[in-house]
């Protein structure tokens, strides 16, 4: 190949011999050329070839590495899975365990042993020598079957007709929101508000409300307090509005008590107690005849009602007699008491029944000495408790600070002390604010679905934290009794564990908590794989 500069001679300007010799010089290294471009492209080829073995080798080995890691880290989850999996079995295992020993220690308590044991292999386990039942020789048992899922206080007669089935009143909410709608004041009608909004946030009625049951099946003419209760939750949670006026409710004032007044300043633990009175007497519509235990069969007297015993003891021959009255809320005397618990103590303390008071013994058939005393004894699903602040004759408050928890065990106070807890949580809590039961204003703190706590003036409603809502002059105090088991898993902050209020039969209560406990674990198990 024939270098083109070959061909070009330089010349000097004036034609000398100086360009001559520069022609020269420029032949010379254009002959030249050709074998150092060579040389140079061989030298180039090589180095680039080197340098690319090179890389090649250095990418395989990266892979090598990056395969081997990969077989690490999968023999590394392998066995992690293993172990959580025999974590697991291991947690089972030992929940199996505890449940076996749950049911020995409520057969010996039951002294269900004796009954499928032999007496031998009963008292290898410690079983107690079995009472005599009188199982021979015995008649039939002629009572109607009881209520399901209720317990029927001892003494009480068992309901002879179910007005509304007890399992389908669920406890917790069914759905999760934000606070409502709040409720314009229509010229003082503050206590209406209130009432109506601790109301609208008990989650059993709520949840039954919501369903629009009631409606569907009211065939009652006219005026139907459970109707307007109805209508008016539905509007509160489902409104978009800030606030609404009360109407379906205020409308009917006069047909809920006869002596309440539009427009007039009312008590708002009257009102509370006339409005539910009024859905009791809805529920009881079309029904007659009924005795004590089946009108409390209703939905509203299942949510808020209970049943008291009073107990008269003969100081003299010590004989009991025993009598039973409903009940929808528990009134509290807080003069000498500076808290719930110290309320509630006085309230089943007994009394002395003398002098002019005396008690006809039916034993003794003379007028005798006696004590009295009254206890809880079926506890409700809503506990609704007034601090009797008001002197309705001098018109005056008790202005003094009680305090009340955020939860609340029922048991000491009832008939059956011995038990499991009976675990209520606070979800509302009324307030009076002024000088006497004739002025002041009323509002109230309720705790949403979404499990947060929402103070509600009015047409105003704040959210706000739970220390603020323990610092009140409380007037009314709502408590649910805990539920067994969370409706589902969600954000809102975790409460206190729920002990069911009801005896476990058999340690089957505890089947539905080895359930969560293994859920728990496998969720927190799934987050840290994920992570």
């Amino acid at each position: 190949m024939a270098c083109p500069v070959s061909a070009v001679q330089w010349k000097a300007p004036n034609g000398g011999e100086e360009g001559e010799g520069r022609s020269c010089v420029v032949a010379r290294c254009c002959e030249n050329k050709p074998q150092e471009l060579q040389q140079l492209e061989g030298l180039l080829t090589q180095t680039m070839r080197e340098q690319w073995s090179e890389l090649l080798e250095a990418v395989e080995e990266r892979v090598k590495v990056k395969k081997l890691l990969r077989n690490k880290v999968q023999r590394l989850l392998e066995r992690r899975q293993c172990l959580r999996q025999a974590t697991a079995l291991r947690l089972l295992l030992f929940l199996a365990l505890l449940q076996i020993l749950v049911l020995i220690v409520v057969l010996l308590k039951r002294d269900i042993l004796n009954w499928v044991l032999p007496p031998k292999l009963a008292a290898a386990f410690g079983s107690r020598p079995a009472r005599n039942l009188q199982r021979n020789n015995t008649k039939k048992s002629s009572k109607k079957k009881l209520w399901p899922f209720q317990v029927i206080a001892e003494g009480m007669a068992p309901p002879q007709r179910i007005l509304f089935p007890p399992e389908k009143i669920c406890m917790g909410w069914q759905q999760r929101q934000r606070a409502g709608a709040g409720l314009h004041n229509l010229h003082n009608t503050c206590f209406l508000n209130s009432v109506l909004q601790c109301l609208t946030y008990t989650p059993p009625l709520a949840n039954y409300l919501l369903s629009r049951e009631h409606s569907l099946s009211c065939r009652q003419l006219g005026f139907c307090m459970m109707c307007r209760m109805e209508a008016h939750v539905n509007m509160v949670l489902r409104s978009s509005a800030s606030a609404i006026e009360p109407w379906a409710v205020l409308s009917v004032l006069k047909r809920i008590g006869e002596h309440f007044q539009l427009g007039m300043q009312e008590d708002a633990h009257e009102f509370l107690r006339y409005t539910v009175d009024a859905m009791q007497r809805a529920c009881l519509s079309g029904s007659s005849d009924l005795d004590i235990s089946s009108q409390s069969t209703t939905v509203v007297h299942q949510i808020f009602g209970g049943f008291l015993r009073s107990r008269v003891t003969c100081l003299s021959c010590k004989a009991v007699s025993d009598a039973y009255e409903t009940f929808l809320d528990v009134p509290l005397d807080i003069k000498a008491a500076s808290s719930v618990s110290a309320a509630l103590e006085d309230f089943v303390k007994p009394e002395q029944l003398d002098g002019e008071n005396c008690f006809k013994c039916s034993k003794c058939d003379k007028m005798v000495a006696a004590s009295k005393r009254f206890t809880i004894h079926r506890a409700p699903k809503v506990l609704t408790v007034c601090l009797k602040r008001f002197d309705h004759f001098t018109g005056g408050k008790i202005s003094k600070v009680v305090e009340y928890p955020m939860y609340l065990d029922l048991r000491p106070y009832t008939s059956q002390t011995a038990g499991e807890p009976l675990l209520y949580s606070l979800y509302a809590v009324l307030v009076h604010s002024g000088g006497s039961c004739h002025t002041g204003h009323y509002f109230c703190y309720t705790k949403a679905s979404n499990g947060l706590w929402y103070e509600m003036d009015d047409s105003s409603v704040v959210p706000c934290d739970f220390n603020t809502v323990l610092r009140q002059q409380a007037y009314l105090l709502f408590y649910v009794r805990r539920q067994l088991l969370p409706a589902s898993f969600s954000a809102v902050k975790p409460e206190l564990p729920h002990v069911s209020p009801y005896p476990s039969l058999l340690g089957f209560r505890l089947l539905p908590r080895s359930k969560l406990l293994l859920l728990c674990y496998l969720k927190l198990a799934n987050v840290e794989e994920s992570s």
